[in-house]
């Protein structure tokens, strides 16, 4: 089932969506202003705007010392570029459960200068141990996705974030290092063939009285060597 809905404003007294498809949700693609409850669930929203579900709100007929409970169960978003959180009114009290998102998480996005390290978003800091990413790009496994916490501390402690950063750095240091070295050798082996020959070249250095003479006697039509 395709569904693409945007720009909806409805007042209802229960909103629920339940094990829907939708191609996208673009903007705050619907406005409901809800009475009773909420219930959005196994829903699989294709790509989603950071403000998707920003436009519900309680309507002014609800009156209630407790806030209105928002349940947001086992659905999956997903984000074209930067994953983002996801935005809903503080007038409820949100009840995530088991939020997939189809997108990489980065611990570029992680604070690891605190013990226990934390995701810097106050959104996936209180639902870390709700949302779920994938670990790697291989759609076709079936256990693709990780619990935020658990990846969390697996993969982004600090010790292995600046390995992460460092170690490319580090190889580029060594590379370079290696590329001087070859080239100070190179150099010199060069300079070395180029001095062998020209000492091969150059001629033997003798004296006047080392020097051998040779000459013509026409008369006997002879040579004679003089030492």
């Amino acid at each position: 089932m395709q569904i693409l809905l945007c720009n909806l404003c409805l007042v209802i007294s229960k909103l629920t969506l339940i094990q829907n498809n939708f191609k996208s949700v673009d903007a705050e693609w619907l406005e409901a202003f809800i009475k009773e409850a909420v219930s959005i669930r196994e829903n699989n929203f294709g790509q989603t705007s950071q403000i998707a579900f920003k436009a519900i709100m309680l309507h002014r007929d609800y009156v209630s010392n407790e806030k209105m409970e928002l349940r947001f169960s086992n659905n999956i978003v997903s984000f074209r570029n930067q994953i983002r959180p996801l935005d809903f009114q503080d007038m409820f009290h949100l009840n995530i459960k088991r939020l997939y998102y189809d997108n990489e998480f980065s611990c570029h996005d992680v604070d690891v200068t605190q013990q226990p390290p934390q995701p810097k978003s106050v959104f996936f800091q209180q639902h870390k141990d709700q949302l779920y990413f994938r670990f790697n790009s291989n759609a076709d496994q079936s256990n693709d996705f990780i619990l935020l916490s658990q990846f969390i501390a697996t993969e982004c402690r600090e010790s292995t974030y600046w390995l992460y950063i460092v170690a490319p750095s580090i190889g580029l240091l060594l590379l370079l290092i290696i590329i001087i070295i070859s080239t100070i050798v190179l150099f010199k082996q060069k300079a070395k063939r180029q001095q062998l020959k020209i000492e091969i070249i150059k001629p033997e250095q003798r004296t006047y009285k080392e020097t051998q003479i040779i000459y013509q006697i026409e008369n006997a039509g002879l040579l004679k060597t003089d030492l």
